[in-house]
Protein backbone atom coordinates (compact mmCIF):
# COMPACT_ATOMS: atom_id res chain seq x y z
CA UNK A 1 0.00 0.00 0.00
CA UNK A 2 2.86 2.38 0.75
CA UNK A 3 4.40 1.87 -2.69
CA UNK A 4 1.03 2.55 -4.33
CA UNK A 5 0.68 5.72 -2.29
CA UNK A 6 4.21 6.79 -3.25
CA UNK A 7 3.37 6.20 -6.93
CA UNK A 8 0.08 8.08 -6.46
CA UNK A 9 -1.92 5.09 -7.73
CA UNK A 10 -5.47 4.47 -6.62
CA UNK A 11 -6.42 0.78 -6.57
CA UNK A 12 -10.14 0.04 -6.97
CA UNK A 13 -11.63 -3.42 -6.55
CA UNK A 14 -13.59 -4.90 -9.49
CA UNK A 15 -17.15 -3.61 -9.54
CA UNK A 16 -19.91 -6.25 -9.83
CA UNK A 17 -23.29 -5.68 -11.44
CA UNK A 18 -25.47 -4.41 -8.60
CA UNK A 19 -28.83 -4.13 -10.35
CA UNK A 20 -30.00 -1.06 -8.41
CA UNK A 21 -31.14 1.00 -11.39
CA UNK A 22 -34.35 0.07 -13.20
CA UNK A 23 -32.67 -0.32 -16.59
CA UNK A 24 -29.88 -2.40 -15.10
CA UNK A 25 -32.40 -4.65 -13.29
CA UNK A 26 -34.24 -5.21 -16.56
CA UNK A 27 -30.99 -6.00 -18.39
CA UNK A 28 -29.89 -8.47 -15.69
CA UNK A 29 -33.27 -10.21 -15.81
CA UNK A 30 -33.07 -10.64 -19.58
CA UNK A 31 -29.34 -11.11 -20.25
CA UNK A 32 -27.85 -11.51 -16.79
CA UNK A 33 -26.47 -15.03 -17.03
CA UNK A 34 -24.19 -13.90 -19.87
CA UNK A 35 -22.79 -10.84 -18.11
CA UNK A 36 -22.94 -11.12 -14.31
CA UNK A 37 -19.70 -13.14 -14.11
CA UNK A 38 -17.77 -10.30 -15.82
CA UNK A 39 -16.48 -7.06 -14.41
CA UNK A 40 -18.62 -4.09 -15.41
CA UNK A 41 -15.88 -2.63 -17.59
CA UNK A 42 -15.46 -5.99 -19.39
CA UNK A 43 -19.05 -6.34 -20.64
CA UNK A 44 -17.81 -6.82 -24.22
CA UNK A 45 -15.90 -10.01 -23.36
CA UNK A 46 -18.82 -12.25 -24.29
CA UNK A 47 -18.94 -10.63 -27.73
CA UNK A 48 -15.20 -11.24 -28.18
CA UNK A 49 -15.65 -14.83 -27.06
CA UNK A 50 -18.43 -15.37 -29.60
CA UNK A 51 -16.28 -13.86 -32.35
CA UNK A 52 -13.46 -16.22 -31.41
CA UNK A 53 -15.84 -19.21 -31.56
CA UNK A 54 -17.10 -18.06 -34.95
CA UNK A 55 -13.55 -17.79 -36.26
CA UNK A 56 -12.62 -21.24 -34.92
CA UNK A 57 -15.71 -23.02 -36.24
CA UNK A 58 -16.53 -21.40 -39.55
CA UNK A 59 -13.82 -19.06 -40.81
CA UNK A 60 -11.14 -21.66 -40.20
CA UNK A 61 -12.84 -24.02 -42.67
CA UNK A 62 -11.87 -21.70 -45.54
CA UNK A 63 -8.18 -22.51 -45.06
CA UNK A 64 -6.52 -25.60 -46.50
CA UNK A 65 -8.49 -28.38 -44.81
CA UNK A 66 -6.47 -30.91 -42.83
CA UNK A 67 -3.12 -29.17 -43.22
CA UNK A 68 -0.65 -27.75 -40.76
CA UNK A 69 -1.39 -24.25 -42.07
CA UNK A 70 -5.04 -24.60 -41.03
CA UNK A 71 -3.94 -25.66 -37.56
CA UNK A 72 -1.47 -22.78 -37.45
CA UNK A 73 -4.22 -20.25 -38.18
CA UNK A 74 -6.30 -21.82 -35.41
CA UNK A 75 -3.29 -21.60 -33.12
CA UNK A 76 -2.91 -17.89 -33.92
CA UNK A 77 -6.59 -17.27 -33.11
CA UNK A 78 -6.29 -19.12 -29.80
CA UNK A 79 -2.95 -17.50 -28.91
CA UNK A 80 -4.52 -14.08 -29.48
CA UNK A 81 -7.45 -15.05 -27.26
CA UNK A 82 -5.03 -16.33 -24.62
CA UNK A 83 -3.07 -13.06 -24.61
CA UNK A 84 -6.28 -11.02 -24.40
CA UNK A 85 -7.51 -13.14 -21.47
CA UNK A 86 -4.18 -12.69 -19.67
CA UNK A 87 -4.21 -8.95 -20.29
CA UNK A 88 -7.81 -8.13 -19.42
CA UNK A 89 -8.73 -10.66 -16.69
CA UNK A 90 -12.44 -10.09 -17.46
CA UNK A 91 -14.07 -12.19 -14.73
CA UNK A 92 -14.86 -11.02 -11.21
CA UNK A 93 -13.75 -14.38 -9.83
CA UNK A 94 -10.00 -15.00 -10.05
CA UNK A 95 -10.58 -18.76 -10.45
CA UNK A 96 -12.70 -18.18 -13.57
CA UNK A 97 -9.89 -16.08 -15.06
CA UNK A 98 -7.42 -18.88 -14.33
CA UNK A 99 -9.77 -21.49 -15.79
CA UNK A 100 -10.10 -19.50 -19.03
CA UNK A 101 -6.33 -19.02 -19.33
CA UNK A 102 -5.63 -22.70 -18.67
CA UNK A 103 -8.25 -23.84 -21.18
CA UNK A 104 -6.79 -21.59 -23.89
CA UNK A 105 -3.31 -22.85 -23.01
CA UNK A 106 -4.40 -26.50 -23.33
CA UNK A 107 -6.06 -25.78 -26.68
CA UNK A 108 -2.88 -24.07 -27.94
CA UNK A 109 -0.73 -27.02 -26.86
CA UNK A 110 -3.15 -29.43 -28.55
CA UNK A 111 -2.96 -27.50 -31.83
CA UNK A 112 0.84 -27.32 -31.60
CA UNK A 113 0.94 -31.09 -31.15
CA UNK A 114 -1.31 -31.47 -34.21
CA UNK A 115 0.97 -29.17 -36.21
CA UNK A 116 3.97 -31.30 -35.21
CA UNK A 117 2.19 -34.52 -36.26
CA UNK A 118 1.05 -33.10 -39.62
CA UNK A 119 4.44 -31.56 -40.32
CA UNK A 120 6.16 -34.86 -39.51
CA UNK A 121 3.84 -36.83 -41.83
CA UNK A 122 4.37 -34.24 -44.60
CA UNK A 123 8.15 -34.57 -44.29
CA UNK A 124 8.10 -38.38 -44.20
CA UNK A 125 5.70 -38.67 -47.17
CA UNK A 126 7.89 -36.45 -49.37
CA UNK A 127 11.10 -38.28 -48.46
Amino acid sequence: AKSLRAQKVLKVAPIPWDGTEEGEMHAIERMGPMFVAYRVDAWHTELKSNAQRLAMTSLLSFFEYGTASQLFVGFLILATSLLMALRTQPYLDHDLNNFQVYSYLIECVTLLFGICILSDTDVSSTA
